[in-house]
Formats: structure tokens, sequence, C-alpha cells
């Protein structure tokens, strides 16, 4: 008996859900003017990802692109630089241009580092005084092609954890190679 009210109640649950399918609809919206979510820039020798409602501005220098958040107030930056190597290791480079160029810096505070790894990569955060105010900043460099490409996110103690996860998904996206 209690097999049966078991049976009966699991056929009457799948009629009822087979029955529920047939009346799903669907819409589609399809919105204008929309900023994609995100963009691609690319160079001859190299490309990210970077999210749609940020503007681009071009570098001088060993300086390629500026990316900056939207809005006007505690904006973040991430920068993309391309330094030839010009017969200096990646270790040497690292020891100029690492954490250890702060070491006697009584403006800035070295948070984290890691690497060099085997290609030479690494990556730091530190905050430094800018006009008395802090500024938090995050750098990681690829060596690969006798270059060094320095990807350095910059902004206020708000907006650096509030874009943290867009700055890491940007250099995550980064390429040597133009996408």
């Amino acid at each position: 008996m209690m097999k049966r009210i078991c049976y009966t109640l699991l056929a009457f649950a799948t009629a009822t859900i087979m029955n529920a399918q047939d009346q799903v609809r669907v819409v589609t919206n399809v919105v204008k003017n929309a900023t994609p979510a995100w963009k691609i820039w690319k160079a001859a020798e190299c490309g990210m990802n970077y999210p749609g409602s940020w503007t681009v501005t071009p570098g001088m220098g060993d300086t390629m692109v500026v990316f900056q958040s939207a809005g006007v107030a505690e904006r973040a930056t991430v920068t993309l630089s391309a330094k030839p190597l010009s017969g200096i290791t990646p270790t040497q480079f690292h020891l100029v241009n690492g954490p250890a160029q702060f070491a006697n810096s009584t403006d800035t505070r070295v948070i984290d580092e890691s690497g060099p790894d085997a290609s030479g990569a690494y990556s730091f955060s530190y905050v430094t005084a800018v006009n008395g105010a802090p500024l938090w900043q995050r750098q990681d460099v690829l060596i690969t092609d006798g270059k060094a490409y320095t990807i350095t996110y910059r902004a206020d103690e708000h907006s650096y954890a509030e874009n943290l996860y867009m700055a890491e998904a940007m250099i995550n996206s980064f390429s040597a190679t133009a996408p």
C-alpha cells in the first residue's frame, strides 16, 4: 500500500513538472547603447582585456597605455609599461625595480611580494604617501622576449579594495602576443 502511494505521488509530481515546462516562456530584451562588459586593448606586441566602462589613454615613453576607472573622484588606474632589458638579467631588473627599491624609504611600505619565478616574473604591493595621502599600488612584472612588461594598479585605499578584482582580471588577461 505504501509503495502504491509513493508511486502515485511520484507520477503526480512528474506530470506537474512536465506541464510546467510546457508553459515556460523565455523573453529576451535587447539592450541598445549599453557599454560592453569587457573590451580588448591591442598593441603590435601585446594585449589585454579591460572593463568597458574604463577610459583608455595612450602612454608616453615606456608607458604603453593607461586605463582609468569610471567616475570623477577616487579613480583607479592600471598602467602598462614595457622596458627592454638592454643587457641586464631579469634578476638585476628585479633588484633595481622590485620591492628592494623601497628598502630605505620612510614614505613607502611594501605589503607583500612574490617571485621572481624561473622566468624572472614577480609581483609586489605597497603603500606610499603622495601629498600626505596613502596611495595603494600593485606591480606585476612579466619578463619575455628581452622585455620587462610592468602592469601597475594604483588607487586610494577605498578604491583599491573595491577595484582589485577588476585589476587582477586585467593582469591575468595580459598576453605578450597581441590577442
